[in-house]
């Protein structure tokens, strides 16, 4: 593993790690493209390496997987967080600061569908309060 695979791991586990709920792929994702820190190929390794690691789990319906940080994760960015610059942690930071309702919100809707017996499929929503 490269230097900048533990970073962009590193981040991720930060990003986890500032908020009280569970982000969603295209959460993670987004901020890393925006921010042109690296490709999407690299991100989704970066994540695929951290669930492989046990470093965070993930929840998934059929429309979103959301991931959580676990004990492991929490202690391994304790021993790494130092190979993310304070630059891109206030980055991360800031956009968690000016996103949060909106990412909180993206995160409170769940939806799964099952094949129905017959002809069509149920549909099962929920919207959980994240207050």
């Amino acid at each position: 593993m490269t230097k900048p695979d533990i970073m962009y791991r590193i981040m991720i586990l930060y990003m986890l790690n500032i908020v009280d709920y569970p982000l969603v792929n295209t959460q993670i994702t987004n901020f890393i493209l925006e921010n042109e820190y690296t490709d999407y190929f690299t991100v989704q390794e970066a994540i695929t390496g951290l669930l492989e690691a046990d470093l965070i789990t993930a929840e998934s319906t059929h429309n979103n997987t959301r991931y959580h940080l676990t004990e492991d994760g929490i202690q391994t960015l304790g021993f790494f967080h130092a190979k993310v610059s304070d630059a891109i942690k206030e980055d991360i930071r800031t956009y968690f600061q000016a996103h949060h309702f909106d990412l909180k919100q993206e995160t409170a809707v769940f939806a799964d569908y099952y094949k129905a017996s017959g002809s069509g499929y149920d549909v099962r929503c929920r919207i959980q309060d994240q207050s």
